[in-house]
């Protein structure tokens, strides 16, 4: 009979224990790429019955991630045999690269191809105090350079009266709210980029705006919306809040 409890210990102490569950590893929410300069947002109506697509790119400094638990480390692998000496590289110049090389470089440098970011044409920002008509076409114009550069067509400016008053009020009331794309829609626009909270003159500062969200390259949200060749027409809208530029450019 005096076995039986140092039986049960010991079935007891063999039993396999459940190990704490550890919280998944990766990026948490939270976190916000750094592109440099000011913040770009973008926001995009679902082609079907999806969620819409919204995304930030913040610059300066990130925005803190939630910290999450860190998984224990494995055991370390056993060390591997050192390599054999490698042999020395082959540095002898061939001829024929070197030909084509200078030829090359004969006719005006190497050859380069545009795949999105890549060899963005130069925008001259407008100078201080241009009035608003001016910047509402200079903004037009220079995401029609951008969209040439990939062989894009031009997109319409949409200019009218209604149109530009719904524009700065949308910019207005963003501002007032601290909140990119917080009343988005409300132009009838399908999709919309914005630079909220920018500091300085508006005819200057979308050029910096813009260059950042061209930037980004196929697969950025922002650049989507600029290059997306479903679109035929575009307006830009501006308001100033609290000392803050906000600028809008919506699409359709």
């Amino acid at each position: 009979m005096l076995l039986l409890p140092v039986l049960f210990a010991l079935v007891a102490a063999c039993k396999p224990g459940t190990a704490p569950e550890q919280p998944p590893a990766g990026p948490q929410a939270g976190q916000y790429a750094t592109n440099g300069g000011g913040t770009i947002s973008y926001q995009t109506l679902p082609s079907g019955n999806g969620p819409q697509t919204r995304g930030e790119s913040v610059g300066a400094t990130a925005a803190p991630a939630r910290s999450a638990a860190l998984p224990l480390p494995a055991p370390l692998p056993a060390p591997l045999p050192a390599p054999a000496s490698a042999p020395a590289p082959n540095t002898t110049a061939n001829p024929l690269i070197s030909f084509i090389t200078s030829l090359v470089n004969s006719f005006g440098g190497s050859p380069t191809t545009n795949s999105g970011g890549a060899n963005a044409p130069n925008i001259t920002p407008l100078p201080g105090g241009s009035a608003i008509a001016d910047v509402r076409r200079a903004c037009a114009d220079a995401i029609n350079k951008y969209r040439a550069s990939i062989g894009r067509t031009a997109l319409t400016l949409k200019n009218d009266d209604a149109t530009n008053t719904c524009m700065d009020k949308q910019s207005s009331d963003d501002g007032a709210r601290g909140a990119a794309h917080a009343h988005f829609g409300a132009c009838g626009e399908r999709a919309q980029n914005e630079c909220p909270g920018w500091s300085g003159d508006p005819g200057s500062q979308q050029v910096s705006c813009l260059k950042m969200m061209w930037a980004e390259g196929p697969g950025g949200g922002h650049y989507e919306n600029m290059s997306n060749s479903a679109y035929t027409q575009v307006a830009c809208g501006y308001a100033t809040v609290n000392g803050k530029l906000w600028m809008i450019q919506n699409f359709w």
